[in-house]
């Protein structure tokens, strides 16, 4: 921490030899991934929404819905649609070539 600003980076490994490709900054806590090996993308579920990693570039191009955290997180690379639930209960469907937010749903509570 340097200061007062706290660096958070997202590592992208060799799945062969385990060792470090990229380290990302990104501009919150991740939580949680999701990999889309057809696009060479990575998901990352964070504090702020869900950012968008290049693994070719170790960029990040674009963050989805900033609008709440992103606690689990999957992708169907043959549909290109990732799902995003969030610890209220909310799940958000993206389409991950264009970003936009598909649809969003409400999961019932569950009331002991």
């Amino acid at each position: 921490m340097a200061g007062g600003f706290t660096l958070v980076t997202f590592g992208i490994l060799n799945a062969r030899r385990g060792t470090p490709l990229h380290l990302v900054p990104l501009g919150a806590t991740p939580f949680t991934a999701a990999v889309d090996t057809r696009a060479g993308r990575v998901f990352v579920g964070t504090t702020q929404g869900v950012s968008v990693l290049d693994v070719t570039s170790s960029r990040v191009p674009r963050t989805l819905d900033e609008r709440g955290s992103a606690d689990s997180l999957a992708v169907d690379s043959g549909s290109g649609r990732l799902m995003a639930a969030s610890g209220n209960g909310s799940v958000r469907i993206f389409d991950t070539r264009t970003g936009l937010l598909m649809h969003t749903t409400l999961l019932p509570s569950r009331a002991s």
